[in-house]
């Protein structure tokens, strides 16, 4: 019997945001295939949904978003360690500091094969030049530490080769997928008596979960009937609360939920006020569940919304524009229901998690 390949995934935090669901289903399909192990900050609702089916979890307490070279000299010593000791056959790596720290380790730890998989480049949407810059130098160096590199659109193929170097045969355009058989959507009520909205995501600058605030606020001080869900959580939670104050009975909070397929049928219109992404997972589960979505004309998303067809693109920070459109959708229910079916055909046709999995595993074994 042929020994199953180990297979070390390493992320950031231990949420169940898109990038670590991702993973998440990734393991949970393919674990009677490969040896898999995670490694985090420390443990969370991905540790739990992995320590129940078995999957190893270790912790690196050092491991942070914000730049320490104290911390991430630690971070890249016990990584190290780590791989040396387990010996893993492949490193798959997310985000982008642990992504550049994770990759670095592995190939000093003697790892065969490292993949990293980009969920959307940081440094294109960077608001200063040494920002960009010191972003744009950690992923071109990461590059001499990558033996395969995942994308998820074509945008950002393009930035790996023409900018940062990667050679074409090490770029691999893998969309993220959705299982189809979970996310359904809800066949009763269809047609709406009011819009209810929700946006699943982490709520800190990068989702920008403020310009949907202010387009909700619009429309329900213009008497529109419409409420938002918030799924998710991070460092702008107690700032959108405390802004929300005078809207609760419209505006909710959940938090970090992992009942997401449950969640999204209940609603009848998806949002996502993101700055930059790779690919959102929330976006294809929404869509899976047949649900519209309006999302920022960014690479990633307008990868999978098409103007007028399954949802429609606004720009960055245009909430005047998104609010438009959801009083659009209010006033024309038989719209909501044409892009709702386009959204679940969409996806069907397009996103499924066998052919992303299926992808995967071939570079896996490749």
């Amino acid at each position: 019997m042929q020994k199953k390949l180990k297979i070390l995934h390493v992320q950031l935090l231990p949420l169940l945001s898109g990038v670590q669901r991702v993973s998440l289903n990734e393991i949970v399909h393919l674990k009677n295939q490969f040896d898999y192990s995670l490694v985090c900050a420390n443990e969370g609702p991905l540790t739990e949904a992995l320590t129940l089916i078995n999957i190893p979890c270790f912790s690196i307490p050092q491991f942070c978003r914000e730049l320490s070279l104290s911390k991430d000299l630690s971070a890249l010593l016990a990584l190290f360690k780590l791989m040396r000791q387990k010996k893993f056959d492949v490193v798959h790596t997310h985000s982008s500091k642990t992504g550049v720290l994770g990759r670095i380790a592995a190939k000093c730890a003697g790892v065969p094969k490292v993949i990293h998989t980009v969920h959307g480049f940081a440094f294109p949407a960077a608001t200063s030049k040494k920002s960009y810059y010191l972003y744009f130098f950690l992923e071109w160096f990461a590059k001499f530490f990558t033996d395969e590199l995942i994308v998820l659109n074509e945008k950002d193929r393009e930035i790996a080769i023409k900018k940062l170097g990667y050679a074409k045969k090490c770029v691999h355009i893998i969309a993220n997928g959705v299982d189809v058989d979970r996310f359904i959507p809800n066949t009763t009520g269809r047609l709406p008596e009011k819009i209810k909205i929700i946006m699943v995501g982490r709520l800190w600058p990068q989702k920008d979960p403020k310009t949907l605030f202010n387009a909700i606020k619009k429309l329900l001080d213009d008497n529109i009937n419409v409420s938002v869900t918030y799924v998710g959580d991070g460092e702008l939670m107690d700032e959108l609360k405390t802004l929300a104050q005078h809207y609760t009975e419209n505006i909710s909070f959940l938090g970090w939920k992992d009942n997401i397929s449950e969640l999204l049928p209940q609603h009848n219109l998806f949002v996502l006020p993101s700055l930059w992404e790779g690919m959102p997972l929330a976006i294809l589960e929404a869509m899976s569940c047949g649900l519209p979505c309006l999302v920022t004309n960014i690479p990633g998303n307008n990868d999978l919304v098409k103007d007028g067809y399954n949802g429609f693109l606004f720009e960055v920070a245009d909430h005047e524009k998104l609010s438009r459109l959801i009083k659009n959708y209010s006033q024309n229910p038989d719209m909501l229901l044409k892009h709702a079916d386009n959204a679940r055909t969409f996806v069907q046709e397009n996103f499924t998690l066998d052919a992303r999995n299926e992808a995967v595993s071939k570079i896996y074994k490749s």
